[in-house]
């Protein structure tokens, strides 16, 4: 984390319920945080 720019934050998310270990499998047991960096946006690339 302490790589990350806090000025490139944009949001941050904390995911503790059962959809997350659905998602993420048993290393989510104890719950995800996701970081989404403004770079990260403005990369997007739409398929057609």
């Amino acid at each position: 984390m302490h790589e990350l720019n806090q000025a490139d934050i944009e949001s941050i998310q904390v995911l503790k319920d059962a959809s997350s270990a659905s998602i993420y499998g048993s290393r989510a047991a104890n719950g995800v945080i996701i970081i989404t960096t403004r770079h990260a946006k403005d990369r997007v690339q739409l398929l057609t």
